[in-house]
């Protein structure tokens, strides 16, 4: 069995929420008016290498197909990516909401390729986010191959199920998956997809089209991340290394989140944290047993193994 890695590290704080805030200059008898950016086109584009830009026409095929009647945000640039948008439904034209926001009928596809600032119009890489919200089943995928720096080699794909107001996540298969054993929080990937490996993109390519070719390959992916993930957190409650987090209120200065003050697990904790770790894997697993094929076909609704190749 594949065996994955983990790493740990503590909880800082209570919560922390990051927002970023637009300030517009005001105006005033020296502004002047921003000058609109010139629209681009795939002819303006130099790509680094032909397989990524066969990869990129193969998929905006996809989505001018699948998206004829959408919403069309044309292609763009915003810091280091390069974006091209399809979207129907409330909210599904906004990326940073998709899933918060859009009602059980949206569908969207996002493909991006990057950029670094003083190159351009050399680009690299391919970065694609797909998904539909309706049936029995919704489901998006997002991956990135080639993204150095910016954006690594990875994937993700979660299920839903009908929801209000929109979608319930239910399952998550991802390379790279972020979870907590009470307040430690626990980082598990999978071999050979570290942002600096050789070989991630090749990894993460293999494994999306693994996914894509049958419900037996999804099953296939999804049990040996259920099965790694759960190993490493029972193995990390088992060797101790779990603990609580208790905050002495008293400590916070100018509404920093005072320190955690790391509390071992009493018996009982412990046993309440081994229970539950292995009720969450054994539900992913039943969840994967029962439904995989109409999780594959929603899947594949979103992304078809054809359009994805090799």
């Amino acid at each position: 069995m594949t065996r994955w890695r983990r790493s740990t590290y503590a909880t800082v704080g209570l919560s922390a929420l990051l927002v970023t805030i637009g300030c517009p200059q005001s105006a005033g008898e020296d502004t002047m008016p921003a000058t609109p950016a010139a629209a681009l086109s795939l002819a303006d584009l130099r790509f680094d290498d032909p397989t990524t830009a066969a990869r990129h026409q193969q998929l905006r095929a996809l989505a001018q197909e699948r998206g004829a009647t959408w919403t069309h945000v044309p292609l763009k640039r915003g810091g280091s990516f390069v974006r091209e948008s399809w979207c129907r439904g409330s909210g599904a034209c906004n990326p940073s909401k998709l899933v918060q926001d859009a009602p059980w009928d949206a569908a969207w596809i996002n493909l991006n390729t990057m950029a670094y600032g003083n190159k351009f119009p050399e680009v690299f890489g391919l970065a694609f986010s797909a998904g539909r919200l309706d049936g029995e089943w919704g489901a998006r995928i997002s991956l990135s191959l080639h993204g150095r720096k910016i954006n690594g080699s990875h994937y993700t794909a979660v299920f839903y199920e009908p929801g209000e107001p929109s979608g319930v996540e239910r399952l998550r298969i991802s390379d790279h998956v972020s979870t907590k054993v009470a307040d430690t929080e626990l980082q598990c990937s999978l071999p050979g997809t570290k942002a600096e490996a050789a070989d991630a993109a090749a990894v993460v390519d293999a494994t999306v089209a693994q996914v894509l070719a049958s419900p037996d390959g999804l099953r296939t992916v999804g049990l040996t991340m259920i099965d790694g993930v759960h190993a490493a957190r029972s193995e990390l409650l088992a060797s101790g290394g779990a603990y609580r987090c208790e905050y002495d209120l008293s400590q916070s200065v100018d509404g920093t989140p005072p320190p955690c003050e790391r509390i071992p697990l009493s018996a009982e904790e412990h046993a309440a944290w081994g229970a539950r770790i292995d009720e969450e894997a054994r539900v992913a697993r039943a969840l994967l047993g029962v439904h995989g094929e109409a999780l594959h076909a929603a899947l594949v609704t979103v992304l078809p193994v054809e359009a994805w190749g090799s």
